[in-house]
């Protein structure tokens, strides 16, 4: 399962995707735990400990994730010419969620006997002022794209705030995106915008709702009436929760009502599974389109034929 965690600044999408994580492992699941915010707390939060050097969209980093994907995949010249959109292909080497695989070894941090750590990096000092965050996603997106997840095994992803997500492919990597709102007219409004991004897409069919920060029925109804059929859960305002951020260090002491909550996350999740196969279709025709943009023909050329019919992952 591939699932991302996204929302308002503030929301509390670190949170909820930590405890989510946490659950998962205490169930006897594999989890590759990946933060992709900008604003990097998901590593305090999951107790795992965090090296600014494994950031992923490190140019060393990202070259040697890209050359083990590449593989033999003669589509491929080279791992330079790996865009956001580059699918998997015949002779692609794809990550698995296992110690043994060289990407886990290298670029993930255990935190759990059956949990690992990557994250993606943010802005370096010398980058200030003239670059965009946006960018380091690339890595993100291939590496999601050719990662393969087995049974009880999960990609959890704390994505960039709000509808940062389609500014890529990000978007239609993933079995499910739950967007976690809180019950305020600013996180309800930012899931609207998101709802209106994905409707356009064609892929709002993969978004659902997880309420957070709940204090009374009349704040559940509040997310419900925004969600409707999309809510899943709706997470209690916890002030131990709060205590425990503002100390800082692993979120480890979960309520019984949270536990619960979490559990249905879980098992609808699982229910929303999907073919990869179908999200290989969706990655062909997103690359077809970014791949004659002006300024990736002007650096590479035609990509295009970076396509493979007939590879099935």
């Amino acid at each position: 399962m591939k699932v991302a965690f996204v929302g308002k600044g503030g929301s509390g999408k670190s949170t909820v995707g930590s405890l989510f994580v946490r659950h998962l492992i205490k169930n006897d699941q594999t989890v590759l735990a990946i933060d992709a915010d900008i604003n990097q707390h998901f590593a305090e939060m999951l107790g795992a400990q965090f090296i600014p050097e494994k950031a992923i969209s490190n140019d060393a980093n990202s070259a040697d994730i890209r050359k083990y994907l590449l593989g033999t995949n003669k589509k491929i010249k080279d791992q330079g010419q790996f865009i956001k959109t580059t699918p998997p292909g015949t002779g692609s080497q794809l990550i698995r969620l296992q110690s043994s695989n060289p990407i886990m070894r290298r670029h993930t941090v255990p935190f759990a006997t059956t949990g690992y750590f990557m994250h993606v990096g943010t802005y370096e000092d010398d980058g200030i002022g003239t670059s965009c965050y946006h960018t380091n996603l690339a890595i993100l997106e291939n590496t999601v794209s050719h990662t393969l997840c087995g049974d009880s095994e999960w990609l959890v992803a704390d994505m960039v705030a709000g509808t940062d997500a389609f500014a890529g492919p990000l978007y239609l990597l993933f079995d499910v995106i739950f967007m976690v709102v809180e019950p305020t007219p600013e996180s309800v409004s930012v899931f609207r915008q998101f709802k209106k991004l994905a409707e356009a897409a064609g892929m709002f069919d993969r978004v659902y709702v997880v309420g957070n920060k709940t204090m009374d029925d009349d704040d559940k109804k509040y997310v419900q009436d925004a969600a409707g059929d999309k809510l899943v859960a709706a997470l209690g305002y916890d002030p131990k929760l709060r205590k425990v951020r503002q100390r800082g260090g692993m979120i480890t002491d979960i309520s019984a009502a949270t536990s619960q909550e979490l559990k249905a996350i879980q098992t609808f999740a699982a229910q929303c599974a999907s073919d990869p196969n179908k999200s290989l279709a969706l990655l062909h025709d997103l690359h077809k389109r970014h791949a004659v943009e002006s300024y990736i023909v002007a650096a590479h050329g035609d990509l295009t034929h970076q396509i493979d019919e007939d590879f099935r992952y």
